[in-house]
């Protein structure tokens, strides 16, 4: 029988925890990996997926990104990195909250990174923000230096997770 820890997410025993991240597909298809299967299905949902993140977290979703944004502004960011950036919402907040010269975000989903280059062309901006549709792994090993970027990481921290 598994064993609880207190540190597993939602309290899950450390088995299934380890397993979720390793081994559980969204679809089980055969012929597929945990990658691209995680990106089939985000490029699925992206079309209601800012919905379904607002109304599911009962609008807490803006409140969280704008509170670890201005935990940020003490440090002045030129640059910001939004990992897992799906549709944008984080880049372009950190636009207006952070002001920096430049935000590049990297998501798995060319569905959730068609969304955020639409909202992108009917912003006005001076900031120069960049979607790329790319792993962080892969990110960084084309030499991009990750000591000046920050970036609060918001939902991609299960999803990029033993992705290979």
């Amino acid at each position: 029988m598994a064993s609880f820890s207190p540190h597993s997410p939602l309290h899950l025993p450390e088995s299934l925890f380890l397993r979720a991240l390793t081994e559980i597909k969204p679809y089980q298809s055969t012929g597929k990996n945990k990658k691209d299967e995680v990106e089939l299905m985000f490029d699925k949902i992206s079309g209601s997926y800012d919905l379904l993140n607002k109304v599911l977290s009962l609008g807490i979703d803006r409140q969280w990104r704008k509170k670890a944004l201005s935990m940020l502004i003490p440090c002045h960011p030129r640059d910001v990195l939004d990992v897992a950036t799906g549709t944008g919402d984080l880049a372009f907040m950190a636009e207006s909250i952070l002001k920096p010269e430049s935000i590049t975000g990297l998501d798995l989903s060319a569905g959730m990174l068609e969304i955020a280059n639409k909202r992108l062309k009917i912003r006005k901006s001076g900031t120069k923000i960049t979607f790329l549709k790319v792993m962080l792994k892969h990110f960084l090993s084309r030499g991009s230096n990750l000591m000046q970027l920050q970036s609060p990481l918001a939902f991609g921290t299960l999803p990029i997770c033993n992705l290979a």
